[in-house]
């Protein structure tokens, strides 16, 4: 088994594959108390590949944040900053206005706030955290 290093400030996912080839599997409870992001799977028989989806979506939740951004229309410079900034889920136009909602990474929430505040009319949501 081969384990790696990750930066401190990445999430890091610990997928052990194969473990249908393991002979003695009473080593996985050690294994699951060690890694604390971690899956047991075998892709090739499909052992616990929901767990192994449902695992990515939990950490991919804890990392990105769902954002309402209202900015005037005429603020176009703005809303491609915004769209550049994360992923825009959706685009609404309300006659002189533009509500934007993205998903940006958590970390990255009050840099995008200061952005979208580069004109004194814009308002910001958090509609919902992910």
């Amino acid at each position: 088994m081969t384990v790696c290093c990750a930066s401190s400030d990445k999430t890091m996912l610990m997928v052990f594959n194969k473990i249908d080839r393991l002979a003695d599997r009473s080593i996985l409870p050690m294994l699951g108390e060690k890694y604390a992001n971690r899956v047991f799977i075998s892709a090739t028989r499909g052992i616990n590949i929901l767990g192994f989806k449902e695992e990515v979506l939990r950490l991919l939740q804890k990392e990105f944040v769902d954002e309402e951004f209202i900015l005037p229309q005429s603020e176009q410079r703005l809303v491609s900053q915004l769209y550049d900034a994360g992923e825009v889920l959706e685009r609404v136009y309300e006659e002189d206005k533009v509500r934007l909602r993205i998903r940006v990474k958590r970390k990255d929430v009050e840099r995008i706030k200061q952005i979208a505040q580069g004109h004194p009319k814009n308002e910001t949501r958090n509609p919902k955290k992910r």
